[in-house]
């Protein structure tokens, strides 16, 4: 299994829940059963569109045991990410049960250094990013997740200033080691991402989750994937996508995004509790429970996004 050679969507697995907010364990096998069902192979257990930044190591590692059961499956990949507790040493132990569990590949967010702090009211002197100071804290930090785990690595590049990730040359030796086989680009700078993906993409899974119009040219950049959650109440229309990206038919992408666009101004508006109330109207799960703080819809907003999905359903 080389994870360095998938291609296509990689599927978030969402938060579900009960209406107490409790873990809907049978309705995550519904979930998978139904997504693979619709021809999805890559899954990822993600910090924010899995809602792993908002449960416990318990509840992480209980979903992690269901769905990288389905790894068992020929062709199917579960990329997991475990947040620990704040230290690298519980992060690991978090990546070994993973691992135990079945998963395909662990995706490695390593914990932030303080960057900022004030004494007497006074900024410390060596307060603020600093390649070389932290740089190396990056790499030593992968290091050490190649020495202890023996699975395949995913490096989250998340930004640190400037909206751009790691200095170039302290990620080209992260994407030297062994282990590391992928990169999961957040930067949302155009021409940092251009670089990431003309650089690396060769020889590594190189993916970000900036929607249709950003990925459009991220796969012109060389990105090997595609993030994304449009899949979770509508595979049909995410495959056509990168189908179409692929055979460089960007004729049918433009089009694919201009009628979803009904649809996407909704749940621009209501964020992931507006993603499950579209996957409730396809009878994926119950109900559009989330636990992002704050984050509820009307029944007004249920009706316009209700009356978007048909538009959007009679258009294709």
């Amino acid at each position: 299994m080389n994870i360095a050679n998938i291609k296509g969507n990689i599927v978030p697995v969402p938060g579900i829940y009960n209406h107490d907010l409790s873990l809907n364990l049978d309705s995550y096998k519904k979930f998978m059963e139904k997504k693979i069902s619709d021809g999805d192979r890559v899954f990822y257990l993600a910090k924010s569109a899995s809602e792993f930044k908002y449960m416990s190591v318990d509840e992480r590692l209980e979903i992690s045991k269901i769905i990288s059961k389905y790894t068992e499956m020929n062709g199917v990949f579960v990329l997991s990410q475990p947040l620990g507790s704040g230290s690298i040493k519980s992060q690991i132990e978090e990546a070994k049960k993973m691992s135990d569990h079945g998963a395909s590949a662990i995706v490695v967010l390593p914990t932030e250094p303080v960057l900022s702090g004030k004494f007497i009211s006074s900024h410390y002197a060596k307060s603020g990013f600093s390649g070389e100071k932290h740089g190396s804290y990056y790499v030593e930090y992968m290091e050490k997740f190649s020495q202890n785990l023996d699975l395949p690595l995913i490096f989250h590049d998340k930004p640190l200033s400037n909206n751009l990730g790691l200095p170039i040359e302290y990620l080209d030796l992260i994407m030297q080691l062994d282990s590391v086989k992928g990169l999961k680009a957040h930067s949302p700078d155009p021409c940092s991402l251009r670089n990431l993906y003309k650089r690396y993409s060769s020889s590594h899974l190189c993916f970000d989750g900036f929607g249709k119009t950003m990925q459009f040219w991220s796969a012109e950049w060389g990105a090997t994937a595609r993030h994304t959650c449009w899949s979770w109440f509508d595979s049909k229309s995410d495959q056509e996508f990168y189908i179409s990206l692929t055979n460089s038919d960007f004729k049918t992408s433009l089009e694919i995004i201009e009628r979803e666009w009904v649809l996407a101004k909704e749940i621009i508006k209501t964020g992931f509790a507006g993603y499950k109330e579209l996957m409730r109207l396809e009878n994926i799960i119950h109900n559009n429970q989330t636990r992002v703080p704050g984050l509820t819809i009307s029944k007004d907003e249920q009706l316009k996004l209700n009356d978007a999905y048909n538009m959007y359903k009679s258009s294709i």
